[in-house]
């Protein structure tokens, strides 16, 4: 597992998202996972799940997708790991007052990417309730 490869797709997550508007649909916690999984040289097929523009229309889309959670989407994908051992472009579930948990990318140093009162940045994480091993394929480099 490349450490470069990996510092390279979080600082292309980076680059898009921090500093952005949280947007349903657009630029939300599961398109910043997505776009992480995609620089990490992995297949991200986000037109299953459909458009929505809600909290609603997010659990909908996640029942399109065929997954009855968040959680049982990235378990599908990856292997879930304790959060204390999170590397640098593993994917953090944070505890959310939504029916899902936020997720985040982990950005080191005890840090991630996450939405924070509708804007993308980057803060210290205190709570992770999982966590997802990301692994770079072949030369993925966002």
């Amino acid at each position: 597992m490349s450490l470069i490869a990996r510092q390279k797709a979080v600082d292309a997550v980076m680059a898009a998202y921090q500093g952005q508007a949280f947007v349903w649909g657009r630029r939300d916690c599961a398109r910043m996972a997505a776009c992480l999984v995609k620089a990490m040289g992995h297949k991200v097929l986000l037109v299953r799940f459909g458009a929505y523009r809600t909290v609603a229309g997010a659990l909908s889309a996640i029942r399109r997708g065929g997954y009855a959670s968040v959680e049982a989407m990235l378990d599908e994908r990856f292997a879930r790991i304790p959060a204390a051992s999170a590397l640098p472009g593993d994917i953090l579930a944070l505890p959310s007052e939504l029916p899902f948990p936020a997720l985040a990318i982990y950005v080191g140093n005890g840090a991630a990417l996450h939405s924070w009162q509708g804007l993308f940045t980057v803060s210290r994480v205190l709570t992770s309730e999982a966590a997802w091993r990301v692994p770079p394929v072949g030369g993925a480099h966002g």
